[in-house]
């Protein structure tokens, strides 16, 4: 890795550690309440860097599945969006929103143009996540304490007025804000970890009780079904090794002594039982269905789902101004059957790489634990996804994005 990716990896750390607590104020996008973060600033200087070397000849940027599905979901996003235009009357503060989450999107693509274009992509990609993965776990480990002494610590760390939110309490935000979101990535670095162990590789496994401590203390069940969802993948893909099996028993029984305290946890938030948090996604999930019918080549337009809703004579619930829970339906909301396609092809052709990795016979058991570690990380995330906007988040595309870099770059 040269000095320049190592530069934007190490700056990019910082922002990922620090997530939501590096909101920049004032800065949110077209009157929405998304501010930019110390994260989203990194992007400048990695178009920069791209943009000097892939001119001067430098890097060179091989167009490998991954890129052209990239390319072409770009490409119906923003006719999706020209189409927006006249169809919801979209000008001023919302015209220029969602082309600013567009152009979000498309930035952070370039971490995995970065990544795959380095004279060493392997290496580069490697280096990068196992920077994030200690990231990761600082953020975990700072998150247990919170849950144990800063009760509703988003809501007071960050200021926000006039936002609905889920009470919190004791549950683990950590500097995500968001216990979901912070859930979903936890379980990607622990199903990483989790790949390893399978694979004989031993890490520290002090490590793994600490993202299982830390996973549970979210209270997420989207996070915790996507878990399951990466856990199945590796069994399918790999079966149970007896390293793994191992594992797992003692897990079980360090953690058994804590289940009534999980349990009186859990039942404080009505998290065992079908609540009005868990009903709400119905309403998002229906309407999504009602307006890829309507709208099935090309959606309501890449992010109009505000505008597209006011429209239809319904009132948005919470954070649906900007976005809608669904995961892959909501992909399909904004950018119809075209862009869902195209997406599907991205994910499509990081799962093909991935498989021709773990499957070889002469790769290493390293590369082979990081293709389907990456590859359950990604399924879990999709899964996450259909109870919260992950798919699209900052935080979790770019974790995403160095996986699927490293992945692509061992298949070639």
């Amino acid at each position: 890795m040269r000095l320049g990716t190592r530069s934007l990896v190490a700056a990019a750390a910082v922002g990922l550690l620090v997530a939501q607590l590096g909101r920049i104020p004032g800065t949110a996008i077209g009157g929405r309440g998304a501010a930019l973060t110390l994260l989203d600033l990194t992007l400048i200087p990695l178009w920069l860097l791209l943009a000097l070397t892939l001119i001067s000849g430098r890097r060179r940027w091989p167009l490998d599945q991954v890129s052209r599905w990239a390319l072409l979901f770009v490409v119906v996003a923003i006719a999706s969006l020209g189409a927006a235009i006249p169809k919801w009357g979209l000008g001023g503060g919302e015209l220029f929103g969602a082309a600013a989450f567009l152009l979000r999107w498309i930035l952070y693509a370039g971490w995995f143009v970065l990544l795959v274009s380095d004279p060493e992509p392997e290496a580069a990609a490697g280096d990068a996540w196992r920077l994030f993965e200690r990231v990761l776990i600082a953020v975990a480990a700072f998150g247990i304490l919170q849950s144990a002494f800063l009760p509703n610590f988003a809501m007071q760390a960050s200021g926000w007025t006039g936002l609905e939110w889920d009470m919190q309490g004791r549950r683990l935000v950590s500097t995500i804000f968001d216990p979901n979101h912070a859930g979903a990535l936890i379980a990607m670095v622990l199903l990483m970890r989790l790949a390893r162990e399978n694979e004989g590789l031993r890490d520290h496994r002090g490590v793994l009780l600490l993202l299982t401590t830390a996973l549970i203390l979210t209270l997420s069940r989207s996070a915790v079904l996507g878990l399951l969802a990466g856990i199945a993948v590796l069994v399918i893909a790999r079966g149970v090794r007896p390293s793994l099996r191992r594992v797992a028993i003692g897990g079980a029984i360090l953690l058994a002594p804590a289940i009534p305290a999980v349990i009186w946890f859990a039942d404080r938030f009505n998290k065992l039982q079908v609540d009005a948090s868990a009903l709400q996604r119905l309403v998002p999930w229906l309407r999504g269905w009602i307006m890829v019918r309507d709208y099935p080549v090309l959606g309501v337009g890449f992010n109009a789902a505000g505008p597209a809703q006011r429209a239809y004579g319904w009132e948005t619930l919470g954070g649906a101004e900007i976005s809608m829970d669904g995961g892959l339906l909501f992909i399909a909301v904004l950018t119809g059957l075209l862009g869902l396609t195209a997406y599907l092809g991205m994910l499509g052709a990081v799962g093909v790489a991935a498989r021709r990795t773990w499957r070889s016979a002469e790769q290493t058991a390293e590369r082979r634990a990081f293709a389907v570690g990456a590859w359950a990380a990604t399924i879990s995330v999709v899964v996450a996804s259909l109870f919260g906007n992950l798919l699209l988040m900052p935080l979790l595309m770019l974790p995403l994005w160095v996986l699927w870099a490293r992945v692509t770059a061992m298949a070639r």
